[in-house]
């Protein structure tokens, strides 16, 4: 159950260093972070001391001027090692702002036209507690896949009283596969960690988001669950509580993406005309009437889950495979799935290149029995 703690440092051309505080970046998926908070839940005057100083040893052993991020994986007793530096101001500075109540981009211009720093370390303070939720454009339901679109609809909660949204995209505006997923930042500022995650639970609720599916409904999950209430965050909060999540989203966020309907009046799945009734399961998904498992090993056309561009190209025509090799892999967004085989067999056909853009649902390859 290891910890992602980081801290904030500054350094100017004059020799002088100093720390903001600590930030908790625990909760992620696919190892990108997507909840940050500051300062971290559960440390000690103590640990957070010694935190602190180990990362200004770091800045103060290269000389260091401007923004910097000292990265730590921090375990279950507590210590701390170091994992890397990024030079740079990162995604969740915003709740380093909140709590220190200082404009850390200002802060950077300053630096780099040679100012000193604008305060010393003695005054600095912490005044409260932020949390920053990122709203990317992804299915939750399908491991975080990035999802593409056009934004038909998007409203955030009107900022102030504690709430801050950075975003870049309106309604109207295209999401693609060709930067980030991430579409908006929302951070929440309270005088303790209770009342941040009130409010961050309401900043959710109150955002609105068409036309992309996006992580919105599983972020309001998270918020509300009571292992994050607690602060009981790791950096396997989702490995572990994700199925919780996935099923206290709101069902309308969880209808697959083919269209198919959860209630009774709209599934046709048994209405037929002039032709045998079907069931269509995904690739080793198990099947069958209620208490059976039927395992299937479905072959043919394997289809791209989500648009990308192939980076990866395993196999070639006439190539024998093995259930679970890896055929090739799509990147996204910043982000690379693997697409492996369902069974064994033999690559009959081949449909794509590496470097080749693919969209969603495309048909990459098909794969034959032996």
């Amino acid at each position: 159950r290891p910890r992602h703690l980081e801290v904030q440092v500054f350094g100017d051309h004059h020799g002088q260093l100093v720390h903001l505080f600590e930030r908790d970046c625990s909760v992620q998926r696919r190892h990108q972070k997507i909840v940050e908070e500051a300062p971290a839940p559960a440390l000690t005057l103590a640990q957070r001391q010694a935190l602190s100083r180990l990362a200004i040893d770091a800045a103060r052993a290269v000389n260091y001027s401007g923004a910097g991020t000292v990265e730590f994986i921090a375990a279950a007793d507590g210590q701390c090692y170091f994992m890397e530096m990024n030079t740079r101001l990162q995604v969740e500075h915003a709740v380093t702002e909140f709590v220190t109540g200082q404009d850390l981009v200002e802060w950077q211009f300053r630096v780099a036209a040679g100012e000193r720093l604008p305060l010393t370390q003695e005054q600095i303070s912490l005044s409260g507690h932020a949390i920053e939720a990122r709203l990317c454009a992804e299915d939750p339901a399908r491991d975080f896949l990035p999802a593409t679109g056009t934004l038909s609809e998007l409203k955030f909660p009107a900022e102030g009283n504690g709430i801050r949204v950075d975003t870049g995209v309106q309604a109207g505006d295209a999401v693609t596969i060709h930067y980030d997923p991430l579409l908006a930042k929302l951070i929440v500022h309270g005088p303790d960690r209770a009342s941040a995650v009130r409010l961050l639970q309401n900043a959710l609720a109150a955002t609105r988001v068409a036309g992309v599916r996006t992580n919105r409904d599983f972020l309001l999950a998270l918020a509300s669950h009571p292992a994050f209430v607690a602060g009981a965050v790791n950096t396997g909060f989702i490995e572990t509580y994700g199925a919780d999540l996935l099923r206290s989203a709101p069902a309308e966020a969880l209808i697959p993406r083919d269209g198919a309907h959860r209630d009774p009046w709209g599934d046709a799945g048994g209405w037929r005309l002039n032709g045998a009734p079907e069931r269509r399961a995904a690739a080793g998904a198990a099947v069958g009437e209620p208490g059976v498992g039927v395992a299937v090993a479905v072959m043919g056309p394997m289809t791209a889950p989500m648009p990308g561009r192939v980076t990866a190209l395993n196999v070639r025509v006439g190539d024998r495979v093995r259930r679970g090799a890896v055929l090739l892999v799509l990147e996204a967004m910043k982000m690379e799935h693997a697409i492996t085989s369902p069974a064994d067999g033999v690559i009959s056909q081949l449909n794509v290149a590496l470097g080749d853009p693919v969209d969603e649902g495309v048909e990459l390859l098909v794969i034959s029995p032996e």
